[in-house]
């Protein structure tokens, strides 16, 4: 298995992971007219709601920059297979989920996502059990809330599931999406890891929580390979805490404008605006990102919006300085984190187990454009470039960053991060100083895209 040489070179593209929006899917299109052409009214209602129906406002509602997707319940559909066609794993209290799952016969559910058209997502030509189908909700992705028992408030145990499917909504398809396989070989161990480090995220004083996938589900092929499956994660947390979750893509929208303005008692204007969310959103993320590498010895690889949940107090709607990680597994050890946090069992487990590790992952930049759209929209009517705005967030993101793993390796006095000082703050300099390059590069490739 290659490596990179140095240690600490995974915090080159970690270190400035910063609180990122995601960028408009290509094929979006259509949702958009839709949008537009219907005038939809994206009205909020903070306070009115109890967390889980406030979290499904901000996923149906708030999800993409002036998209709108209806929070009308679906119907999940399921049926079960054969016995022994499927394999399940549990982490955790999973007793009540474990009943939902598994029927008499020891047979195991098998749920079929309803925008899937492929069909090479196991299962497709078979018919489903009417009388098992269950009320689910739309999420920002393609995984869907549902609770047990189905009603519409915290009242019951949510959940959400991920399921395979080439279609995340009826127009916008993604074909890779129709198969789990890959990452849910590591689903457990991953979760397994979080738990024994921190079994009560919820309940610590650390910046970062988690959750994590509770339950998964896998079909083998005929050489007892995964061929795909689903997995299933714990949304319980998050009614239990009594706070409420603004997913990290609502910042640029009207829910962002709102909470300012809820928690603050002051009408917004752009410069108070993006100093709230600079500090709420891009530095609180970075400092979530920098507790999961130095606590976890795990960095992100996919840092999009959508992984993180930025929680609010009750009822005052001000953020508590906590992020919520939703989905671990989009994340990679690095070598040097994990031998510095004494984990290199783990880390030796995970390469027996054919997991790639950090530096495996450098031909990827993760450098991304964190301006929340809405504030970008209020920013401009300042007259301040489009550069200066970017390079407002980056460049906070990226000392918040080193920052938080300064304090954590001092408070701890881990002598592993502690000698890498002289080269993180060399690294903290260079990621500043690629921030005008990387803001250019990212400008030039958003014009080629617009090119017919």
């Amino acid at each position: 298995m290659k490596t990179a040489t140095s240690p600490i070179v995974p915090l080159i593209l970690q270190s400035i992971l910063c609180a990122c929006t995601p960028k408009n899917p290509l094929n979006q299109s259509k949702i958009e007219t839709k949008a537009k052409s219907e005038s939809v009214s994206l009205s909020i209602n903070l306070g009115q709601l109890d967390p889980i129906q406030q979290l499904l406002e901000f996923e149906s509602k708030f999800n993409l920059p002036k998209y709108y997707v209806s929070d009308s319940a679906l119907t999940l559909q399921s049926f079960y297979p054969a016995k022994d066609t499927l394999k399940s794993k549990f982490l955790g209290d999973s007793a009540q989920l474990q009943k939902f799952l598994t029927n008499i016969n020891q047979q195991i559910r098998w749920f079929k996502h309803p925008f899937n058209r492929s069909p090479n997502v196991p299962f497709f030509n078979d018919h489903v059990d009417l009388s098992l189908d269950v009320k689910a909700h739309l999420s920002a992705s393609r995984s869907l809330f549902f609770g047990i028992p189905a009603s519409e408030s915290c009242k019951d145990s949510w959940y959400s599931i991920k399921l395979p499917t080439d279609h995340i909504r009826p127009e916008l398809e993604e074909t890779r999406k129709a198969s789990l396989s890959a990452e849910l070989n590591d689903s457990e161990m991953v979760g397994q890891h979080f738990i024994d480090i921190e079994p009560k995220p919820f309940e610590s004083e650390a910046s970062l929580r988690y959750l994590i996938d509770i339950a998964t589900v896998i079909k083998q092929n005929p050489k007892n390979e995964i061929e795909n499956g689903f997995k299933i994660r714990d949304l319980r947390p998050l009614c239990k805490s009594n706070k409420y979750y603004l997913p990290a893509f609502s910042v640029d929208t009207e829910a962002g404008v709102a909470i300012y303005e809820k928690c603050t008692r002051i009408k917004a204007n752009p410069g108070e605006l993006k100093d709230f969310w600079r500090k709420h959103f891009a530095e609180s993320v970075s400092k979530a990102k920098a507790e999961l590498i130095f606590n976890f010895g795990f960095a992100m690889t996919t840092p999009n919006a959508q992984n993180w949940l930025i929680e609010l107090s009750n009822p005052s709607f001000c953020p508590t300085g906590k992020i919520v990680v939703r989905d671990i597994v989009d994340s990679l050890p690095s070598v040097f984190a994990m031998n510095a946090a004494k984990k290199s069992k783990f880390l030796q487990q995970w390469k027996k187990n054919g997991g790639t590790t950090l530096e495996e992952s450098m031909g990827v930049e993760l450098l991304h454009d964190t301006s929340p759209y809405h504030l970008k929209k209020l920013w401009e009517t300042t007259r301040q470039s489009q550069w200066e705005f970017d390079s407002y967030f980056l460049e906070a993101s990226i000392d918040a960053y080193f920052g938080q793993i300064a304090t954590l390796a001092n408070a701890s006095r881990n002598q592993d991060w502690i000698d890498a000082f002289p080269t993180m703050r060399k690294l903290q300099v260079e990621s500043k100083q690629k921030v005008p390059r990387f803001l250019k590069n990212l400008e030039e490739s958003k014009l080629k895209s617009k090119q017919p």
